[in-house]
């Protein structure tokens, strides 16, 4: 029985929806139910339409008001496990908060901006909202099934913090400096 699986992305452009893009669009059809789901619109709605992605447009600017219509999403198919792959830190710990009791559903939780980030402010408001959401992280990511960043760095970083297991997995444009494909393209360079 297929697997549905679910991409949580507030804003799905640019970067980190062009690597959730990549992500999804390799995944086995034969195991797995594809989903997005985003706030506004997607900026690859056509092609990932095209690819028998699921996409879910939510018409709200934020994510804390979105919680009901993403929960009634998936908890709608009873009959098969689920799982959500949120991404960012506020969206982590929302989806850990509201959807860690949805029966047979698995949570991922993607970092793809260093935890250090949160120690960088600009005003009172964004101090005390940034470490907010830091207490939060310590004391929520023990509710997800796994942890995953798109480096290493940022992988001990987070787990100094949270002393939990941290996985590491690059970016799909990633290329490391060793790897034959990056060898193949430098002598195309040359």
């Amino acid at each position: 029985m297929k697997k549905d699986i679910f991409f949580l992305l507030p804003v799905f452009t640019y970067g980190a929806g062009q690597s959730i893009k990549r992500i999804l669009i390799e995944l086995d059809d034969k195991k797995y139910n594809k989903n997005i789901i985003c706030l506004g619109k997607c900026q690859f709605k056509r092609e990932l339409k095209h690819k028998k992605i699921k996409i879910y447009e939510l018409n709200y600017s934020k994510l804390i008001f979105a919680i009901k219509d993403i929960r009634n999403i998936l908890i709608k198919k009873t009959n098969t496990q689920k799982i959500l792959i949120s991404n960012i830190h506020y969206t982590n710990v929302l989806s850990l908060i509201f959807f860690s009791n949805i029966q047979k559903l698995k949570l991922i939780v993607s970092e793809r901006t260093a935890i250090k980030e949160l120690d960088i402010y600009f005003s009172i408001l964004d101090f005390i909202k940034k470490k907010f959401i830091k207490l939060l992280i310590i004391f929520f990511y023990k509710k997800a099934n796994a942890i995953v960043t798109n480096s290493t760095k940022s992988s001990k970083d987070l787990k100094k913090i949270i002393g939990l297991r941290v996985h590491t997995i690059f970016s799909p444009s990633f290329i490391p400096s060793n790897s034959s494909k990056k060898k193949k393209i430098e002598k195309l360079k040359t």
